[in-house]
């Protein structure tokens, strides 16, 4: 045994099959997941925190996370041991010593999500489990115009479905862009300090409703001025977002 210390780790998944990142009573969490590992190899409680609470169903590529342990801990073999005990959707990327001071969720200062629409006129079996299939052509153009007018500091009460706290965040990008892998798939990124319970998904789905044509560009500009999530389009599936990075 040795003094106390504090962890960071970096965690890949798919979300497909859990209840989301949080431990809850009636589902299989990530968090839970990762707790029960860490409570195995180290033979004491573990408490994970994390730095963003995705709902049930979405991915990540690199989610952050933080726990504390008295054991003398080499960060090579836990990983290593993490990864031989964890299911086979969930890697431990990286684990590092951070300070005492250093808190997952709350010293991040900014979070980058990608959301993935597959545009085309069928449905594809490869990319089915991580996307949203949108079989009517995008107008990507409108949907850039639309984009803009979110990015700075506003009020996102029209594109949360929980009111609670404050609802101001600083959005500081959203890029639209054909994927590399193929033309049929379009990448949404948005980068903001925070963002609101399934706030990326509202913003996505109001955005293909301006690509589809149902709304103008500038019906962005009344959804948000109106407070009303009703005034937005409808929540882009679960499956088509991923939690890229997190910045400190």
């Amino acid at each position: 045994m040795g003094c106390l210390k504090h962890w960071k780790i970096v965690i890949e998944y798919d979300g497909g099959r859990y209840c989301g990142w949080q431990a809850q009573s009636n589902g299989c969490s990530i968090q839970g997941e990762i707790a029960r590992a860490l409570e195995t190899i180290l033979k004491e409680p573990v408490k994970v925190g994390g730095a963003g609470r995705t709902d049930a169903g979405v991915h990540a590529l690199g989610q952050v996370a933080d726990f504390n342990t008295i054991v003398d801990v080499d960060p090579g073999r836990l990983r290593w041991q993490l990864n031989a005990l964890l299911p086979d959707d969930i890697i431990i990327r990286e684990i590092e010593e951070v300070s005492e001071n250093f808190d997952a969720r709350r010293s991040a200062i900014a979070r980058t999500y990608s959301y993935f629409i597959l545009n085309r006129s069928a449905p594809s079996p490869f990319w089915g489990r991580y996307s949203w299939w949108v079989s009517r052509p995008l107008d990507i153009a409108g949907m850039r115009d639309a984009a803009e007018r979110l990015v700075g500091i506003h009020d996102f009460s029209a594109l949360t479905v929980a009111k609670v706290g404050p609802m101001v965040r600083d959005v500081k990008a959203i890029e639209i862009e054909p994927n590399a892998e193929t033309d049929d798939l379009v990448r949404v990124t948005i980068a903001a300090n925070a963002f609101l319970h399934h706030m990326v998904r509202l913003i996505v789905g109001t955005l293909v409703e301006v690509g589809v044509g149902k709304l103008p560009a500038a019906a962005v500009d009344e959804i948000l001025a109106s407070k009303d999530v009703r005034r937005a389009g409808p929540r882009a599936p679960a499956k088509g977002l991923r939690l890229d990075r997190v910045d400190y």
